[in-house]
């Protein structure tokens, strides 16, 4: 980081899953785009679940709910942990379903798109071999909205409502959410 660095770096140790970031997890046993699909749709299955990154979800949502100062949120490839957390503050401060799934979808036409899919494959390809077609590593590199739907549909079969896991599971309680809403609504 550079000299003066003063951010706040909120993360848990080992926060990936199995020692890969999501995406790399899900391309394990791929060959095919349909493969890599219903793969990254059972990750997503999981992934509001996981204590490592629910962990990080907690310290983010309690350093939106502080508001000391502006956010970045980011991973390896920016998609997966990132879009479900960016999708879970947006439902919680109200922003309309079909605009949540509009910003997640962004991701697939974010500049250097290319850049990362290409990373990507180089990764996937040096961990995993090469045998995965490259539709597949677009897939597994990209989002559906299935995969956000999966994940919002797991919410809600174990509590009912994506508020009563934020509250349940995430810590965000009323007085959190309206001190979020202060910072982030104007």
């Amino acid at each position: 980081r550079p000299l003066g660095f003063a951010a706040e770096v909120l993360f848990a140790d080992g926060e990936t899953a199995g020692g890969h970031a999501p995406h790399l997890e899900a391309a394990q046993a791929v060959v095919t785009a349909a493969d890599a699909h219903a793969r990254m749709a059972e990750l997503y299955k999981t992934m509001p679940f996981r204590p490592l990154l629910v962990e990080v979800y907690r310290a983010y949502f309690a350093a939106l709910a502080r508001g000391s100062g502006a956010s970045l949120l980011h991973c390896l490839a920016g998609k997966d942990r990132t879009g479900l957390a960016a999708a879970l503050v947006h439902h919680l401060l109200g922003v309309h379903d079909d605009d949540i799934m509009g910003d997640y979808l962004l991701t697939n036409h974010a500049p250097h798109s290319e850049r990362r899919i290409a990373a990507g494959a180089e990764t996937v390809r040096g961990n995993l071999g090469a045998a995965m077609q490259d539709d597949a590593i677009r897939t597994i590199m990209s989002v559906h909205e299935d995969y956000l739907h999966t994940a919002f549909a797991q919410i809600n079969e174990a509590h009912g409502s994506v508020r009563a896991y934020a509250t349940a599971v995430l810590g965000v309680d009323d007085v959190m959410l309206g001190a979020m809403k202060t910072h982030l609504v104007s």
